[in-house]
């Protein structure tokens, strides 16, 4: 009996062993699967923040701030102006080159005109002048006065009046074309202004939208727009510069002419006392 006894309570003890071990597997299975969820899920985590951080540097390396990059994202408002500007910046260097020229040649021209009046007494003794030279026109009003005049009375104001108005004239001719490099000096930096104004609307537009205020969402837009503030100071300042020098040529080709004009009147109003 007391055998039979001390078997029931060993078998007793074993299941409840077994029991216990049981729950305690199952204890165990349970926190390993809920630390490899947890593992799994800062895993999964950590991927996406690499993930995003390697989108955004590659993001970053993508984007070009280069002149071409930025004329291509451009608006089309301010790729406008940008062609506006361009044009600006291309009349700007053809009219200054042409008036360089220009300028060159009507010095030469009157430089030698001078050097041969100096030598010369009366009308009578003018050398002959090529049609194209303003030296022509000079004796060639002279001449034409003295034809049409029947009288020697106030003869010398009438052809100091003519030479003067025909000087005006040709200095007016020589200035064509610089008041177009007053007007882009003056208005190039304000359609650049209005490109850029409308340009940073845009990206402020975009930047309502997006809900995005990030410095990488901001810095593109502003680069773009600012681009054509650049363009207008690259076609102005030339602009200025170009018009000021054209000035001055001309205030030295007005010198020169006025002395061929006044030596033009000298030779003439010795010819009239020889005459007398």
């Amino acid at each position: 009996m007391k055998k039979i006894i001390l078997v029931l309570f060993l078998m007793i003890g074993f299941c409840l062993a077994d029991g216990n071990l049981t729950d305690l597997n199952n204890s165990l299975s349970k926190k390993e699967n809920l630390f490899n969820s947890d593992a799994k899920e800062i895993l999964d985590a950590n991927l996406n923040d690499l993930n995003l951080s390697n989108n955004t540097n590659i993001l970053k390396e993508k984007r070009d701030f280069s002149f071409f990059s930025l004329y291509e994202n451009a608006d089309i408002v301010v790729k406008i102006v940008i062609y506006i500007l361009v044009l600006f910046s291309v009349l700007t260097w053809g009219i200054f080159i042409a008036k360089i020229l220009q300028y060159k040649s009507l010095n030469q021209e009157l430089s030698k005109s001078l050097n041969l009046l100096k030598d010369t007494n009366t009308i009578n003794d003018l050398p002959n002048f090529s049609q194209k030279d303003i030296a022509f026109t000079l004796s060639s009003i002279i001449r034409d006065e003295i034809s049409k005049s029947k009288s020697t009375q106030n003869l010398n104001e009438r052809i100091n009046l003519r030479l003067q108005t025909v000087s005006q004239n040709i200095i007016s001719k020589a200035k064509k074309f610089t008041g177009i490099l007053a007007s882009i000096g003056s208005s190039a930096p304000f359609i650049g202004l209005f490109g850029t104004v409308w340009g940073i609307m845009n990206s402020f537009m975009g930047i309502a939208t997006s809900n995005n205020t990030g410095l990488d969402v901001v810095a593109p837009g502003i680069a773009e727009a600012l681009f054509a503030t650049a363009f207008g100071l690259v076609a102005a300042i030339p602009a200025v510069l170009f018009y000021n020098y054209t000035i001055y040529l001309n205030s030295k080709f007005t010198d020169l002419l006025d002395e061929v004009a006044t030596m033009f009147f000298v030779i003439f109003d010795r010819t009239m006392d020889g005459n007398k």
